[in-house]
């Protein structure tokens, strides 16, 4: 998995093992070590409601997204699974899961 992270945007790209182990298992995780007491674990996991929800807690970036979305998006040739969310009273955050598969020549 790559992330990528702006003020207002967050993009997550998923290579096919990401999205098959996604598939099969209902959660795909990265963590990122930054010294033995600071970590930033990304996590995303599948769930029956039909949105997607973010959260942050405990140092992870947890995004929930419908599992009916996901498979139509995985068996198709669209790149991305795209949800803004409200973070403020006056601002959002665009969400981002995207293929990253080799390029066809």
């Amino acid at each position: 998995m790559k992330t990528r992270i702006t003020e207002k945007h967050l993009r997550f790209r998923l290579s096919e093992e990401d999205i098959s182990k996604l598939a099969s298992e209902k959660t795909v995780a990265t963590t990122t070590v930054f010294s033995p007491l600071a970590q930033l674990k990304i996590e995303i996991s599948l769930w029956n409601l039909d949105t997607s929800l973010a959260t942050f807690e405990h140092n992870t970036i947890k995004l929930q997204v419908s599992e009916n979305a996901f498979h139509q998006w995985a068996s198709s040739d669209e790149e991305g699974l795209y949800f803004q969310q409200e973070a403020s009273a006056v601002s959002t955050i665009d969400f981002a899961i995207e293929k990253d598969f080799p390029c066809k020549h």
